[in-house]
């Protein structure tokens, strides 16, 4: 909206501007009608060559803001709990939100084979709400290393992340 304003206000200053710094010899009359005309005319190219590419729908969209990019971060960390009471190293991933409004409704490692998240998270914790910047900590059944890829379902839709930053 701020934009068409903008645009609008550029186009009627360059026509006042102009029609003030001509040499006509008519009536100011005929100078108001000609400004006139010439801002109907731009106005309506102008509309002509921005209504494909622009759409109000009202508040902005998350993923759009993002450049088309994902609306998740997908990372792991050690999960120090469970590390003790295993005596080995367990892992969580960790999904951050990078849009507002992101609902994770699943998470899938290794396309379900050989990887999973605990069963406790998976009941208790998802579907997850999360704002722009939260995170969530799910722990895994493997390793960290052997996950080749994530499929994390949200209200966005589906996405994949292979080569997870550990």
């Amino acid at each position: 909206m701020i934009r068409k304003e903008f645009v609008w206000g550029v186009v009627l200053s360059t026509l006042f501007f102009t029609s003030a710094c001509s040499d006509l010899t008519s009536s100011e009359t005929k100078d108001e009608e000609l400004v006139t005309t010439l801002a109907d005319e731009g106005a309506t190219a102008l509309a002509d060559e921005h209504s494909e590419e622009y759409e109000d729908k009202g508040k902005a969209n998350p993923v759009k803001q993002l450049l088309e990019g994902e609306p998740i971060e997908v990372t792991f960390n050690v999960n120090e709990f469970n590390s003790k009471v295993y005596g080995k190293i367990a892992y969580n991933i960790v999904i951050q939100a990078k849009a507002d409004e992101v609902v994770v409704n699943d998470v899938i490692i290794n396309r379900g084979n050989n990887c999973s998240i605990g069963e406790y998270d998976h009941n208790n914790k998802l579907p997850a709400n999360l704002n722009f910047g939260r995170l969530i900590e799910l722990s895994i059944s493997c390793d960290a290393n052997y996950v080749r890829e994530v499929e994390v379902k949200t209200n966005y839709g589906n996405y994949e992340f292979g080569g997870v930053a550990r």
